[in-house]
């Protein structure tokens, strides 16, 4: 595995900014996107985010067989999507040389296309299908890393909001379940490229957080607060892992995908729902729910069961997330509960896909 998150450029990084909770909320970074300020003539809203402690645009070209030209299309979130699985092969000891013509599968989960948005302004306004197309499309950016490396296995870029990442796993888990493929990439990406996109600066509904921080599992919950990151998962059945004397970091023991379905309002979190995939993801891995020790939350700190718009000025009853949580695992515990460990990167570091 590998990863870029915010304050952390590789996984023991990243682990020591979880010990020391870090704090790595911060205002958009003057040098991106500086030419539309300056064309447009207006002061940078106040944005934050959780960015990247990497620079984003900067990209070994040739190393990856892109030629100069084609290079300024292409999205930062793909550019650096092939240096994160370059490195978590090499992590995982496979010569990623080795895998070209191999059933290796691509699953990448993806969210947000800034880049194309802001190519005109940087002066590249070309419209050819090669370039820049190929350099944006959320397909060409999970393609990119199977043509790199000669892969023949099933290549898939899942968009399905916040949980793209997840979601993406589960298929990769599924598709090595049913030997489809004998490897795979698993991958999320996303990057906050400028200030003009509309959910960086909404002000009407309960999406993204005035305060600029995620108050998860907390009264004040206002909304969440976006973040960059890229994360690669290299997955073999354990079997194989076993049997090939690899390094074993994890296992997952069982997965499950569903859809919140109809609810209090569209994009609602429904109770129930996401209870229930927690119920068949416990069923898969055959776990019991007392035999759960910690929890890793998505805890994004948004609306609850009683959501309701700002513009009704009514604050927030219930928190969803870590009631059908501990309702899932049959403990008995509601809100305030401070006992079963668990925990969320999202209040220092924001929300990623």
């Amino acid at each position: 595995m590998s990863c870029r998150f915010p304050g952390a450029d590789c996984p023991e990084e990243f682990w020591n900014v979880l010990a020391e909770s870090t704090e790595l909320i911060q205002p958009f970074p003057a040098d991106r996107h500086r030419k539309a300020y300056i064309a447009k003539d207006h002061e940078k809203p106040d944005i934050h985010a959780g960015f990247l402690k990497c620079a984003v645009d900067e990209f070994d070209n040739k190393f990856f067989g892109i030629s100069p030209r084609e290079a300024p299309f292409i999205d930062p979130q793909q550019r650096i999507l092939l240096e994160v699985t370059w490195e978590s092969l090499e992590n995982a000891g496979i010569n990623p040389q080795t895998l070209k013509e191999s059933d290796t599968g691509v699953f990448m989960g993806i969210w947000q296309q800034e880049y194309d948005r802001i190519l005109p302004d940087y002066g590249i306004t070309a419209n050819d299908f090669h370039h820049r197309y190929l350099g944006n499309a959320f397909s060409a950016t999970a393609s990119r890393i199977s043509y790199f490396l000669g892969l023949n296995g099933p290549n898939l870029a899942l968009e399905s909001g916040c949980s793209s990442s997840l979601g993406g796993l589960h298929l990769a888990c599924e598709s090595l379940r049913k030997g489809e493929i004998s490897l795979a990439i698993s991958s999320g990406v996303n990057l906050v490229l400028t200030v003009e996109n509309p959910l960086s600066s909404d002000s009407e509904s309960f999406i993204i957080s005035p305060t600029n921080r995620c108050h998860t599992f907390d009264e004040g919950a206002d909304g969440f607060v976006r973040a960059e990151g890229c994360a690669v998962l290299i997955l073999k059945r354990f079997a194989d892992a076993y049997r090939d004397g690899d390094n074993i970091l994890a296992v997952i023991r069982g997965s499950a995908l569903n859809n919140d379905g109809a609810g209090t309002s569209f994009g609602t979190p429904n109770a129930k729902s996401q209870e229930r995939v927690i119920r068949e993801a416990l069923a898969a891995g055959k776990v019991k729910p007392n035999e759960v020790s910690y929890i890793e939350a998505h805890g994004t700190g948004t609306a609850g069961k009683y959501s309701f718009y700002r513009s009704h000025n009514i604050r927030m009853r219930q928190l969803t997330e870590q009631n059908f949580v501990f309702s899932a695992l049959q403990l008995g515990i509601r809100l305030r509960c401070t006992q079963f460990p668990k925990s969320t990167r999202k209040t220092g570091k924001s929300h990623f896909c």
